[in-house]
């Protein structure tokens, strides 16, 4: 199919690439449209068939020959011709008909153009099942009026398109002009995100209207996988995917092709029945799509798409791998924007961009306001913003929203992004409290620090170190320029202090005049809440900056504080790392009863924290005081055992540096093979060689512990994937509990998380940790 409303040059390009010969066209197309020499043309409206003509021809076709190409757009700007057999346009077929009872009763409305694939079942669907085909006029096929009336007159019982093209036609209907018919049974949507509130508008109009997402590429044959779409949660942010279609497969894979766990995403494939031939005469753009799996022998389609595995088998949809972009040091997933800002009152559609100017990247927001809502513009957006602000952290947050009657559409009735009108995004430090311009020399100096460190610019001193994209890896690089430039040692926990450049300076200056505070082990990651405060102890490496996403995420009921190692400037030959898990446990003990000498206590700790976290415990019921829970996050028990080789201690410790940035997605860091392969300056070294004393005294101490019975609730979260290789030799990773319930009397509780031993305080999966821990309170 080649659309006549195409550029000259566009309509010629593909005919030649084809190699047309005869092309079926109709009387006022021939005379009115440029044909390139060489063509015959047939108009079908002019053809006069003879009784003969109508019986049916013996068939020459196999189920592997052509059946049609479809051409789509190339990244290169040289469209690509998809080659999809018989074969595999027939298993999508006759699966949707099976699978939705299409009968020679039903009737579709063929809302979508020829050269969009969802018209290959409008067509060969209906026809297949004896259905009727419903063709809206030439001359006012994007009418939602038309359409409607359409829906009415005939009867139309099934509707097949993507969301914006549906969209157009419930805002019609919400008008309250002519509602959709009680004919509609099914509404079949594709090809572009349904927003979660379109289910329910449907069902408005009848809730006995069956609404089922779609899902796959032009590659694999119209659809590939599928989704019934039943009642939506009011805080559900996105639909998901679903599950393939019959002879069809569906793969999230990572870049070495190996299958990602549950809630990890990873990039989709397609195999199966429905995949193309390839492209037409491409052979390089076929060979970059097309692959066969190097275990399981599988041809696969690489589709760009990026998603995850959810529990019960579905796979979630989360963007395309182009439209996951990464602003700030962070990367984001547009949709999840899209999404939340559709999820307002008076927003009837959205869709988020990030454009780029000399100075950053920034993301924009388009809005279609709901008809009816009226008000001062500027109000409105502010309120968008305020909105957006509730439910996303700052990183997400749109620097502009722009409000648009409505969205530019492609012909295939998808949003067209880029039609989408520029607006002016420089960017100007926000002010916050007031303020946002250094107002004194450290703060200066602190700003240029953190714009070279976290590449954002201009900062102000009110802005947020991790919102603007810290992590624990660049917090270490930003307080190594801090030594060099101010001549000042803070150790990490300071940015939990304080977390702006006006708060970092005040603590420069506090450190010129000689106060050690900051020495103390207890860090208060988040202070607010009038409830029992959680207590947490760091894992190996000695900080507690892994532990930022679990506070936000906790909210902010309680607060979220956490002991750290020793900071390196406090440490003397007289007083060294302790090197005993019973010794690092009573020193955090007498700062614990300082601060909250009554109780009772909730404690937690992952990897070798939760270990400390437990001697904790039994210390303090061994003095009487009561810990009303124990959380330990993928800490084995632990038993005594042989000292670890050294070489063996640094691998793992190079592993766990390796890990710990790619949880918290820090590129900079990549996996050395040696140690001095990592690519610091000799301040930075400085601090990963104190990281690296840190991280052997833990894990001998831990090695060296014994536990003796606690009575208090305990609960262990496992990662559900392969424990990491110092828990390999661990005696009790056979059992479910791994080997605490030998020491814990009261109720102890094993809950499975997806992911591995890295992911589960890095997002997503943080999040579903923070909700089992909500849910063990209100228990």
């Amino acid at each position: 199919p080649i659309d006549p409303g195409l550029p000259r040059e566009r309509r010629f390009l593909l005919m030649q690439q084809c190699g047309i010969s005869i092309a079926l066209t109709t009387t006022s197309c021939d005379k009115n449209v440029e044909w390139p020499e060489g063509i015959e043309r047939i108009s079908v409206d002019a053809l006069r068939l003879s009784p003969q003509d109508a019986a049916p021809m013996d068939h020459a076709q196999r189920p592997e020959d052509l059946a049609y190409v479809i051409f789509t757009s190339g990244s290169t700007g040289v469209p690509k011709g998809v080659m999809i057999d018989h074969r595999g346009a027939v298993n999508t077929i006759v699966d949707i008909n099976r699978r939705f009872c299409v009968s020679p009763d039903d009737k579709v409305l063929a809302v979508s153009a020829l050269t969009f694939d969802l018209s290959v079942w409008d067509i060969f669907g209906a026809l297949a099942a004896g259905a009727t085909i419903v063709m809206p006029q030439a001359a006012l096929a994007k009418d939602p009026s038309h359409w409607m009336a359409i829906l009415q007159q005939d009867a139309v019982t099934i509707w097949n398109s993507a969301p914006p093209v549906l969209d157009l036609l419930l805002e019609y209907a919400e008008t309250g002009t002519v509602p959709l018919p009680p004919s509609l049974r099914l509404t079949m949507l594709s090809g572009d995100w349904i927003p979660v509130s379109m289910p329910g508008r449907i069902r408005n109009f009848g809730k006995d209207v069956e609404v089922v997402s779609l899902g796959g590429a032009t590659e694999a044959s119209i659809w590939s996988i599928v989704y019934p779409i039943n009642e939506i949660e009011p805080d559900q942010k996105r639909i998901p995917y679903g599950k393939p279609l019959a002879n069809q497969t569906f793969h999230v894979l990572d870049d070495q092709l190996h299958a990602r766990p549950v809630w990890v995403s990873g990039e989709l494939y397609i195999g199966g029945l429905g995949l193309a031939q390839g492209y037409w005469r491409d052979v390089d753009k076929t060979s970059g799509r097309f692959l066969v799996h190097p275990q399981s022998c599988e041809r696969l389609y690489r589709t760009g798409d990026i998603g995850r595995y959810l529990p019960d088998g579905n796979i979630e949809f989360l963007g395309r791998e182009d439209n996951q972009v990464k602003v700030r040091g962070y990367r984001i997933e547009l949709g999840e924007i899209e999404a939340v800002l559709g999820s307002h009152d008076k927003v009837a559609k959205s869709v988020v961009i990030v454009r780029d100017d000399a100075h950053e990247r920034t993301i924009v927001a388009y809005a279609i306001i709901k008809h009816g809502m009226t008000g001062e513009l500027w109000l409105l957006k502010e309120e968008l913003l305020a909105f957006l602000r509730r439910k996303l952290p700052d990183y997400m947050v749109p620097s502009h929203i722009v409000v648009l009657e409505k969205l530019p559409l492609n012909t295939s009735g998808k949003i067209d992004r880029k039609a989408l009108p520029p607006v002016d995004v420089s960017r100007t430090p926000q002010k916050r409290n007031g303020r946002s311009r250094a107002r004194n020399d450290i703060e200066h100096q602190l700003i240029q620090i953190w714009q070279s460190v976290l590449g954002v610019q201009p900062i102000g001193v009110t802005d947020d170190f991790f919102s603007l994209g810290g992590q624990s890896f660049t917090a270490v690089r930003m307080m190594s320029k801090v030594r060099e430039q101010l001549g000042h040692e803070l150790p990490l926990s300071a940015l939990l202090h304080s977390r702006t450049v006006e708060g970092l300076a005040r603590i420069v200056e506090e450190k010129a005049a000689g106060d050690s505070t900051l020495i103390s082990p207890m860090v208060t990651i988040q202070p607010l809440g009038t409830g029992k405060p959680w207590f947490w102890v760091h894992p190996a490496g000695g900080n507690v900056l892994c532990y930022v996403e679990l506070a936000e995420h906790l909210g902010a009921n309680r607060p979220f504080c956490a002991f750290q190692a020793p900071p390196y400037q406090s440490l003397t030959p007289e007083q060294p790392l302790p090197d005993r898990v019973e010794l690092m446990a009573s020193a955090y003990l007498d700062v614990l009863e300082a601060n909250d000498p009554i109780g009772p206590y909730l404690l937690g700790g992952w990897s070798s924290g939760g270990v400390v976290a437990f001697e904790m415990a039994r210390q303090l019921e061994s003095r009487g005081k009561k810990v009303e829970l124990l959380v330990m996050v993928d800490s084995p028990a632990p038993l005594q055992r042989e000292l670890v080789p050294e070489r063996v201690m640094l691998a793992w410790f190079r592993h766990d540096l390796n890990a710990t940035a790619n949880a918290a997605d820090a590129d900079t860091y990549r996996s050395p093979e040696t140690k001095g392969q990592i690519d610091f300056t000799s301040s930075e070294q400085a601090q990963i060689d104190h990281a690296y004393e840190v991280f052997k005294a833990n894990i001998r101490a831990v090695r060296h512990y014994l536990p003796k019975p606690v009575s208090c609730r305990a609960v262990l979260f496992r990662a559900d994937g392969e424990p990491i290789e110092e828990f390999h030799d661990h005696p009790a990773r056979s059992r479910r509990d791994w080997g605490w319930a030998d020491f814990i009397s009261d109720d102890m509780r094993v809950v499975l998380l997806p992911g591995d031993h890295y992911s589960l305080l890095a997002k997503p999966i943080v999040a579903r940790l923070a909700e089992e821990l909500h849910q063990l309170m209100a228990d």
